[in-house]
């Protein structure tokens, strides 16, 4: 029997402040060759909108077992990338970075811009939140409706609120 997966421990619901749905509509991206998907568990929305030329990495055995069928999959830690090669045209971290510590940012941008191939884009796709607006809840539950070409992918996030507002201005800087 499989352990299960440490990163996640249970939540109470005194923990969580609960968003609004949020919505948004993805159409296919004009990127040549493989896309490297950082953070590929989960719904797979990655992997629904490229293909098989997508390569899924995450951390967690569990959220790549959820996604969908098709892409490449391999459990592994986004900072040590070293086995791919700089051929990749397309890197993605979609609803990630608001999971890893910010200390792990930095090692996952310099081997997410390695393995690009020269020309190529790397995109973040996160979600806005806020400064916490309630400190007595330290989880934020953002319910989401993804609209892909061929179909709709309801999903939820639950994250570690931050203490800062983590909008526009903060991914830029981070970038």
């Amino acid at each position: 029997m499989e352990k299960p997966d440490s990163r996640h421990s249970p939540i109470s619901m005194e923990e969580l402040y609960f968003f609004p749905q949020h919505e948004l509509s993805l159409e296919p991206l004009d990127a040549p060759g493989w896309v490297l998907d950082i953070g590929g568990g989960g719904e797979g929305v990655i992997g629904r909108l490229m293909g098989d030329r997508v390569v899924a990495v995450d951390q967690s055995r569990q959220e790549l077992a959820d996604a969908p069928p098709g892409p490449l999959k391999v459990e592994m830690d986004a900072r040590a990338l070293e086995f791919l090669p700089d051929s990749f045209g397309l890197v993605t971290s979609f609803f990630s970075l608001m999971f890893m510590p910010g200390e792990n940012h930095g090692p996952v941008f310099a081997e997410a811009l390695r393995v690009l191939a020269p020309g190529g884009r790397f995109l973040i796709w996160d979600l806005d939140l806020p400064t916490r607006l309630d400190p007595n809840r330290s989880l934020a539950a953002v319910p989401l409706r993804i609209r892909l070409p061929l179909e709709d992918v309801e999903t939820s996030y639950i994250t570690p609120w931050p203490a800062h507002a983590q909008d526009l201005a903060y991914y830029s800087t981070l970038a």
